[in-house]
């Protein structure tokens, strides 16, 4: 096996290789592009993503302790898990296995909406099985897109809370996930908001079917069966009188009762003014000086007004 310095597989003159156009060791080129070549296939991504640096800023062994890369050689983030979460190889392979379920029940459910359309075009009306297998269809894919949606979260997590950097591929790969997880949901909403429509128009026409034949059969009726819905027509009128009547006693019920509290309320306290003395002797004590000084005022204005007559005719 050929050994070399990391730093020796950059183009251009290294100065650790000593090897340039100028240094008279053009003999040392071959063995240079046959380290570069097994470089380029045996490199983990980390060493990738470092080869795409410039010369300047690439790691040597003198800044970067080797145990950086022993630990990203023996433990990539493809075979890690934080926290006792799955790998990354077995969120990979659930979630590409959503994806062909979901892909698969989509497409039944795209050709379930066409058969129940042209069921619609051609008769009007929607049979029950097909509504229930409809049902069923939605809520089966309901399931794998929540499902999906964890699967994706999850993964991105991984990603995320990794102590070792993520490749390119591996952002490309979860947001490609993320973004057919975004085409599932608007072809699956799309697809459900027809069926509905359709729906909605079946069970409309229906009703203005089933009100076209109550009518032509209340035109081919007979008196006698006209007359009786007449009555009926009364009958539920006398009911919806008793109705409000039986309301109208219930609110007078109501009133007596607040009638009757009120009544309770104000004996109650005349009860209790009458068991304390106190205060009705302080009553008492009040009103009589009220008619005191009443006296005492009019006396006064009787005596003022005599003095003037007095007074005024003498």
């Amino acid at each position: 096996m050929i050994s070399f310095n990391p730093s020796e597989l950059w183009p251009g003159p290294g100065p650790a290789l000593g090897c340039g156009a100028s240094s008279g060791y053009g003999w040392a080129w071959p063995f240079v592009a046959q380290a570069r070549a097994h470089a380029h296939h045996t490199l983990k991504p980390r060493e990738l993503i470092d080869q795409q640096r410039p010369h300047h800023q690439q790691p040597t062994f003198a800044s970067t302790p080797p145990s950086h890369y022993s630990y990203s050689r023996r433990f990539p983030i493809s075979q890690m898990s934080s926290n006792g979460e799955v790998s990354w190889d077995t969120l990979r392979r659930q979630i590409r296995t959503l994806e062909h379920t979901l892909e698969s029940d989509i497409t039944g459910y795209a050709k379930l909406c066409t058969s129940v359309s042209t069921a619609y075009s051609s008769n009007g009306k929607l049979s029950e099985r097909t509504i229930s297998e409809s049902r069923d269809v939605e809520e089966r894919i309901e399931d794998n897109l929540k499902q999906l949606s964890l699967q994706v979260d999850q993964i991105f997590r991984l990603l995320q809370t990794s102590s070792v950097a993520p490749t390119g591929s591996m952002t490309h790969a979860c947001n490609r996930h993320r973004e057919v997880l975004h085409e599932y949901e608007r072809d699956f909403k799309r697809t459900r908001t027809s069926l509905r429509e359709c729906e909605q128009r079946a069970s409309l026409l229906s009703s203005v079917r089933s009100e076209i034949s109550s009518f032509k059969s209340s035109q081919l009726a007979s008196e006698e069966d006209r007359h009786l819905n007449d009555r009926n027509s009364i009958n539920s009128s006398h009911r919806l009188a008793d109705d409000v009547l039986g309301q109208a006693y219930e609110t007078r019920y109501q009133f007596s009762n607040q009638r009757r509290t009120l009544f309770n309320s104000n004996s109650r306290m005349s009860n209790v003014i009458a068991t304390v003395p106190g205060v009705n002797s302080l009553i008492s004590m009040i009103n009589s000086r009220r008619r005191r000084d009443t006296l005492i005022l009019a006396s006064i204005a009787g005596g003022c007004t005599f003095m003037l007559l007095l007074l005024t005719f003498r």
